[in-house]
């Protein structure tokens, strides 16, 4: 079922109306994700339609991004998703030249995605409309090689548009669904992100990781207090990852159910006994990640260590972005 019900539709948009008319906020955001989101097209206007007519009417700012593979993403589509549902911050995956490609992201029938999907990227950079595009990019052992050769051919489109960005990350196990014994696609032993972020900085291209440290925003979504997921049968969640997990399961919008105190439990704040001399604390705010703290409660001690090596590292990416101003003040 990759749509709503109408029921869900309504339950959801008064749980919304609901938090909304408490008046704390001012901004409302609403990411669209799958599985592929495109592929409930018709839920999405439908209900960016409503919510824009709820911070209308609570006169607050709306934002609206989807994370998608681009594959259905033609020209009339996005550009109605743009212009009438304010779907202005997109994400979208590409995972080297379409060799590596394909091998990674095949359509059901066996074929390659690749070709439409870069397409319909064309189509997005043709297109005089203002929205953010983040280009991601998983990185296995077998691909970085060509994710090297993606720079210097298909990728140069993107070069100089400040609304395209690249966003590296290391592929993992998130212990979601079984491998085959065959399965070609190995983790890297090392960090190939930060390479590959130095490369493409080097050769004149956009990098996100920077911003989002600037933005104050390397805390985990799902670790966020006001930050709710439903599923298309209308099951509140937070983290897009654990979707299967007891603890990340909280009520329905169509029962009106929610166990604040089992979110309480899932959503941590800053640790103050263990966090307050940190001098990352409030970039990272002892929430790096809910489902990583549950699984690993005995060694945040790594988890604080790897975190601060992100944090380190996307300073480095920042000032290589020389997207900065130094002010020298002599009195």
């Amino acid at each position: 079922n990759i749509s709503m019900s109408p029921e869900v539709e309504d339950a959801i948009v008064t749980f919304a109306d609901k938090l909304l008319s408490e008046g704390k906020f001012e901004r409302f955001s609403v990411q669209w994700f799958g599985g592929e989101p495109l592929l409930g097209y018709k839920t999405i206007v439908r209900l960016s339609e409503r919510f824009l007519e709820l911070c209308s009417i609570y006169n607050i700012e709306y934002f609206s991004g989807i994370t998608t593979n681009g594959y259905l993403l033609n020209n009339r589509m996005f550009q109605n998703l743009v212009k009438n549902c304010k779907v202005t911050s997109y994400q979208i995956t590409i995972d080297g030249e379409q060799e590596f490609h394909d091998n990674q992201r095949l359509l059901k029938n066996g074929r390659g995605s690749y070709e439409r999907i870069l397409t319909n990227l064309k189509s997005m950079v043709a297109s005089p409309l203002y929205y953010h595009c983040t280009l991601r990019f998983n990185i296995s052992r077998e691909n970085v090689k060509s994710m090297e050769n993606f720079l210097q051919s298909d990728g140069l489109i993107f070069k100089g548009d400040s609304r395209f960005n690249l966003a590296y990350h290391n592929i993992g196990d998130w212990g979601q669904g079984d491998r085959l014994d065959d399965y070609c696609v190995d983790i890297p032993d090392g960090d190939f992100s930060y390479y590959c972020s130095q490369q493409a900085i080097s050769l004149g291209y956009y990098i996100d990781s920077p911003k989002m440290m600037l933005h104050n925003s390397l805390n985990c979504y799902a670790n966020r207090k006001h930050h709710y997921m439903f599923n298309v049968r209308g099951v509140i969640q937070s983290c897009t990852v654990a979707l299967y997990r007891k603890e990340n399961i909280f009520g329905s919008v169509l029962t009106g159910i929610l166990n604040h105190k089992k979110r309480e439990d899932w959503i941590k704040g800053i640790e103050y006994d263990r966090c307050s001399q940190c001098p990352y604390v409030l970039l990272c705010k002892s929430g790096y990640c809910p489902l990583a703290r549950i699984n690993q409660e005995k060694s945040w001690e790594r988890l604080c260590r790897l975190y601060r090596e992100r944090i380190q590292k996307d300073f480095s990416l920042f000032i290589l972005t020389k997207s900065y101003n130094d002010i020298l003040d002599i009195n």
